[in-house]
Order: C-alpha cells, then sequence, then structure tokens
C-alpha cells in the first residue's frame, strides 16, 4: 500500500515579510478577553483573602430596655436558647456595647458601659452568639 503526501503540506513554512509572519504564528487576544481575565482574578483574590482573614457572625435580635447601666431584652424562646452569659451585646447607638450578665426564661439581662447616666432607651440590638472564620468551618 502506498500513500502519497501533498508537497505544499509537508514543506517548511516560508516567511515573506518578518512582520507578516508574527501576525500569523502569535494570537493576540482582544482587549475585552484580558479584562474578563482581570475581574475573574481580582474576585478570585477577594474570596481568598475573606476566607483567611473574613468573619462570619452569627447574632440574636432582640427588643431591649435600657435604663442607666442595666438592660433588658425580650427575645423568641428559640433564640433564648442560644443566648449564653458574657456574650457580647450590639446595635443600641445610645447605650453602646454591653455584655450578658444573665438569661432568665425568654429575656437576658445585659450590663452596658455608659458613661453618663442616661434616660430610659428602647432599641433593637443583637447579641453575638458566635463568631468564625470561614476556613474554620471548612477545616475540622
Amino acid at each position: 500500500m502506498t500513500q502519497s503526501f501533498d508537497s505544499e503540506s509537508t514543506s517548511a513554512p516560508t516567511i515573506t515579510s518578518s512582520d507578516d509572519a508574527y501576525y500569523h504564528l502569535l494570537r493576540v487576544n482582544r482587549l475585552s478577553a484580558w479584562v474578563g481575565l482581570a475581574a475573574f482574578g481580582l474576585m478570585a483574590a477577594a474570596v481568598i483573602v475573606w476566607a483567611v482573614f473574613g468573619v462570619i457572625v452569627f447574632t440574636v435580635s432582640g427588643q431591649a430596655v435600657i435604663a442607666e447601666q442595666d438592660g433588658l431584652i425580650a427575645l423568641a424562646p428559640e433564640d433564648a436558647a442560644r443566648v449564653q452569659v458574657g456574650q457580647r451585646v450590639v446595635g443600641c447607638a445610645a447605650a453602646g456595647d454591653g455584655r450578658v450578665i444573665a438569661v432568665e426564661g425568654t429575656s437576658a439581662r445585659v450590663q452596658f458601659e455608659l458613661e453618663t447616666n442616661a434616660p430610659p432607651v428602647t432599641c433593637t440590638v443583637q447579641i453575638i452568639i458566635a463568631e468564625q472564620r470561614p476556613l474554620q468551618r471548612l477545616l475540622p
């Protein structure tokens, strides 16, 4: 069995002009392709930075009545079961941050660090029940 090859397809390419050779042999991508690749790279870098340095915060919200340095937060029964003494309370600009000092049924007593004797305030606050880094959730 005899095979024949086309002489043009097996011969080495000829270069007519040095500029033409580069344009034919080197494929140049459009700017939009590079912009898309850069955007994907930035997004991937942001996800990696967040996974290493970011924090996922789990909170429980409730309505608080704050008088002087003490406060009482009304909670839903399922939320009250997750609250423990010593957890941080945030979200009320008038009272600043505080700490849970007791949990009684569906309410939590909170002590705030107020500088002045402010009038009683009612506001919505969040009790931070857990803070985790994303990689801690993925890697045991």
